[in-house]
């Protein structure tokens, strides 16, 4: 399929080719990023400084299409301009930095600023995940009351402040040779991120706390709950592995929950503003956390209380393809809620940093008609930026990988094209 792909895009290309030689036909003109100065968020737009083909610079708006996530999008990254990309994203975190106690390792960090240096010279953001889940195994060893049960990838307790310390050690160290070079986009905080955990004592101290600024009085939490504590000092936090207590109770975890997890997040937003105030911030947050019911209850992620902490709306999301399944052509409505209400909450461009439209290890043929579809409903539902899952390359049938849109030629060239498009109609 591959081939067969290309020998369609040779044939393409050069019939327009040929057209263009010819006199029948011209290209249109393209603004290109320039990747010169960090790009503003302006309302619900990117603002920055594009060239034309005939040399001129411009402040206009731009939309970001591009990938992520891995080895292969920095190995690639003198290739970008040609695909018409211009956004990538790329990770490290905590334990490559602090890969023991004691130690600081700045490896990862001088990487990471070659890979901007590069990306400014090709005319490519980036946009920096600093992956809070990446956390040292030493740590965990020193203080093993972090040991929770947890879902997602965020495998240690939240609440405790020797992990937030960490982190705030983490971004006070490798963030200062970074926060100012112009090829930063932006900082994605976290990745997947939700918040269901076992009792923890330094969760209960907060969860008292909160029902005490809730309530005020035990006797008020008593008559709104129909309970009969005799101290708020005795509620148990409640156990989102076991069974559900009275839904008024319930009621209450939930929003202590989605407060407290927003609330972790500012705490990073906080500590990189401290040393870039102009660095925009967004979290990976999958779009269902925003709006399915029982997601909502659950992951402690709230649509409204991310916007508080953030600068770019992000988000995971998804739009599959439907192969000749179901009402439409493809799975195009979460995606459109997900952007819809981030839109309604904060009046600033979606980044979905990690854009699923190719289900993985699924290698049935993907039409570039889909590609376009929805990197178009996603820009008009408000999405200024996006890196799509994934630019990797695999023939083992098991891995996340397998079946990328790299493995398929007609979808990638669909990405530049669109990407193209977009830029020259972006007024």
């Amino acid at each position: 399929v591959p081939y067969a792909d290309m020998e369609r895009m040779a044939a393409r290309v050069r019939s327009a080719m040929e057209a263009v030689i010819g006199g029948k036909r011209k290209l249109p003109p393209v603004p290109r990023y320039t990747a010169a100065s960090r790009p503003t968020v302006v309302g619900g737009v990117f603002r920055g400084s594009v060239r034309w083909p005939d040399g001129r610079n411009e402040e206009r708006p731009i939309f970001f299409n591009g990938f992520g996530h891995f080895g292969q999008v920095v190995a690639d990254m003198e290739k970008w301009p040609g695909y018409g990309v211009n956004v990538i994203q790329v990770e490290f975190g905590p334990s490559s930095v602090f890969p023991s106690e004691g130690v600081v390792d700045d490896a990862a960090v001088r990487h990471m600023r070659e890979v901007l240096d590069r990306a400014q010279k090709a005319g490519v953001a980036v946009c920096l995940l600093i992956s809070p889940h990446y956390f040292p195994g030493w740590a965990l060893e020193k203080w093993p009351e972090l040991r929770k049960r947890r879902e997602g990838f965020l495998g240690y307790c939240l609440h405790a402040p020797e992990g937030q310390e960490l982190l705030k050690r983490f971004i006070r160290t490798a963030l200062p040779p970074l926060a100012h070079h112009p090829a930063l986009h932006s900082i994605c905080l976290s990745n997947e991120p939700v918040n269901v955990e076992e009792p923890c004592e330094a969760g209960r101290r907060l969860w008292i706390e909160w029902l005490e600024r809730r309530h005020g009085t035990v006797e008020t939490m008593n008559r709104r709950w129909g309970t009969n504590y005799r101290t708020i000092d005795e509620v148990p936090l409640p156990d989102p592995f076991g069974p559900r207590p009275d839904e008024r109770v319930w009621v209450d975890y939930v929003r202590f929950n989605q407060e407290f997890f927003a609330g972790w997040h500012r705490m990073l937003a906080d500590t990189i503003h401290e040393i870039a105030p102009d660095l925009p911030v967004h979290a990976k947050a999958m779009t269902w956390t925003f709006v399915n019911d029982g997601d909502i209850s659950r992951y402690g992620v709230d649509a409204t209380l991310f916007a508080s902490f953030s600068q770019i709306n992000g988000n995971d999301s998804v739009n599959l393809y439907s192969f000749g399944e179901g009402e439409f052509a493809q799975s195009w409505v979460m995606n459109a809620m997900g952007h819809k209400l981030q839109r309604s909450v904060l009046d600033a461009p979606v980044f979905n940093t990690e854009n699923h439209l190719i289900s993985d290890r699924d290698t049935r043929y993907v039409p570039a008609s889909h590609i376009r579809t929805a990197l178009w409903q996603a820009a008009i539902y408000g999405q200024g930026a996006t890196t799509i899952w994934v630019w990797e390359r695999t023939f083992d049938p098991r891995s996340d990988f397998a079946g990328s849109i790299m493995h398929r030629p007609e979808c990638a060239e669909a990405v530049g094209i669109v990407n193209h498009d977009l830029n020259r109609a972006a007024e």
